[in-house]
């Protein structure tokens, strides 16, 4: 485990207002009906795991973790991430159970108020999930050149589930216009849900460090070290 994520698990949070307990009970009495193996990873995860890099990961809202679960049999160092202590034990029991637990870690975090460390992680996954209020944190959380794979609900859900509560759903391109600064690796609008995969810009420095590496490999050395 890296000492990011140490100290990250290491850090003491509570759970904030009593809104944020409400959804923590509400989600753990959603969990505690659900049985059977967790869902397979998310499509658009299994469709882009091959191209992502580094070595950390952070799976936002990660319920029972499948998602995580996947990058770290991908190779990834991975915290979780979630309200619901409940969903929590059942993520770390499948990670037991696939002999992953050296590879992947889970916190009870209020996401309303959680804060994330700068530049910590290589990438950051957001599935169902939609809180605004984390946008900027996860571009300050993700490090230079690092990948966002996310995907929520949009307002098109609303034909078929006309009480969902738009505050939840993303309005159409706005995923696209939230990180249009960053490089667009995939967007997709349906129906129902919206998705995008982007990569953080580089800084200067990074930027120096990779030209120094391409170069040193045509030289045939690593001039990046």
């Amino acid at each position: 485990m890296g000492i990011e994520i140490s100290s990250i698990l290491a850090a003491e949070h509570e759970i904030g207002n009593k809104m944020a307990r409400k959804d923590q009970e509400r989600w753990n009495q959603k969990w505690l009906f659900v049985t059977g193996q967790a869902d397979d990873p998310h499509p658009l995860l299994k469709r882009f795991v091959d191209r992502l890099t580094g070595e950390t990961a952070l799976d936002i809202a990660c319920g029972r973790g499948q998602n995580g679960l996947y990058l770290a049999k991908n190779g990834f160092q991975v915290l979780g991430v979630d309200i619901s202590n409940v969903a929590l034990e059942m993520a770390k029991k499948s990670a037991a159970d696939q002999d992953l637990e050296g590879r992947i870690h889970f916190k009870q975090a209020d996401l309303d108020i959680w804060k994330l460390p700068q530049e910590v992680f290589d990438v950051i996954v957001v599935f169902r999930f939609l809180n605004r209020s984390i946008f900027h944190a996860i571009e300050e959380g993700l490090r230079s050149g690092g990948w966002l794979v996310y995907s929520s609900r949009n307002m098109g859900i609303l034909a078929s589930e006309p009480k969902a509560n738009k505050d939840y759903l993303l309005k159409r391109g706005e995923l696209s216009d939230e990180f249009r600064s960053w490089e667009l690796i995939y967007s997709h609008e349906g129906d129902v849900d919206s998705s995008i995969v982007v990569r953080k810009p580089l800084s200067f420095d990074s930027r120096d460090q990779e030209v120094s590496k391409l170069i040193g490999r045509r030289l045939g050395f690593d001039a990046g070290k």
